[in-house]
């Protein structure tokens, strides 16, 4: 097996805007065609949905999921270590968008009018994100991999904040966090490499493989 020798920054910015530009296009593509169906696009909403409280902060959660997929690819080791990472985010964006646009579901949430601190940060999601991108929730989806990726309790419990703070941001329907949780935990499964190889001296032709940890 080929190794992969000490990582740069290039390496994880490369990388990290590769998948930006690649998922960028699909989720809109995916968008356009579900925009295209209306006004037949349904949604699934359970009745006891209503009773979710609007939290103006999880806000903040929210939007962090951006900055923890950039940061992701800083706390890779190996470039072997990157591909895995970008090939499941990219994996999963675009089973997402396989569902966006077979079965496109629209978000039923009327925009909640804010002001003060929080409101900037609702007006700049409302100007780019679209209503139709619901099920499976790119967030929890992302949230399962990328929790994968930093790992520990503190972590975890942060990534479970985020997936709930798409329903107390009026983002999602529950039914979108279920499907979520499937579509990550099934890349994840998928792209789930049993060797891990790093150069073990200054050598580039020394490397030295070894099992890798389960992320």
């Amino acid at each position: 097996t080929q190794g992969s020798a000490a990582i740069t920054l290039s390496d994880s910015t490369n990388a990290l805007s590769g998948t930006i530009t690649v998922s960028g296009g699909v989720v809109t593509l995916a968008n356009n065609a579900a925009a295209a169906q209306e006004p037949g696009v349904p949604s699934i909403v359970f009745a006891w949905e209503r009773h979710i409280p609007f939290l103006a902060w999880t806000i903040v959660p929210y939007w962090s999921s951006d900055l923890l997929y950039a940061a992701s690819f800083l706390t890779c080791r190996t470039k072997s270590e990157i591909d895995r990472l970008g090939l499941r985010l990219l994996t999963v964006q675009c089973v997402s968008v396989v569902f966006f646009v077979l079965f496109p579901l629209k978000l039923t949430h009327f925009p909640v009018r804010l002001d003060g601190f929080y409101a900037p940060l609702f007006q700049t999601l409302v100007s780019f994100d679209w209503s139709y991108n619901m099920a499976p929730s790119l967030h929890v989806s992302l949230a399962w991999i990328l929790w994968r990726q930093f790992r520990g309790h503190i972590w975890g419990a942060w990534f479970l904040l985020i997936a709930i703070s798409t329903l107390t941001t009026n983002q999602h329907h529950f039914i979108d966090l279920p499907t979520g949780l499937w579509a990550g935990v099934l890349v994840v499964a998928c792209h789930d490499d049993k060797w891990e190889c790093h150069q073990s001296t200054r050598d580039p032709a020394d490397v030295l493989c070894h099992a890798a940890p389960r992320h």
